[in-house]
């Protein structure tokens, strides 16, 4: 009954001891060498203008991660998809809240850094 309590009422406490997985901060970003401005995007998300980055732009998001999720990206120049990458997380899910990882496209490929 304290635990239906403390979880309608919205206590974060709870609500932290209850999840299974970590808030991950993910930078998406055109490497400065593109020579084109790309949208880059999460699976599931659709282009729009908040996706779409100048080379050299960045974006941040945040998505759910345990260790061992896989999170697909995918970028697209000139209306076509012209990359996708595939993302591994490999820490634990506390590491979410204090890592930065990185999907950057680059002149020829879409990468993941620091997962």
């Amino acid at each position: 009954m304290l635990l239906v309590a403390l979880i309608s009422s919205g206590c974060d406490w709870a609500q932290d001891r209850l999840r299974t997985c970590g808030h991950l901060t993910v930078e998406l970003r055109v490497d400065r060498q593109n020579r084109f401005p790309a949208h880059i995007a999460i699976d599931g998300e659709i282009f729009s203008d908040a996706s779409f980055l100048q080379p050299g732009q960045t974006r941040r998001i945040t998505t759910c991660v345990e260790k061992g999720d896989r999170v697909f990206f995918r970028a697209e120049e000139s209306g076509q998809v012209t990359h996708g990458a595939t993302c591994v997380y490999s820490r634990n899910r506390q590491d979410a809240e204090y890592t930065t990882a990185r999907v950057v496209l680059y002149p020829n490929q879409l990468a993941c850094e620091n997962w």
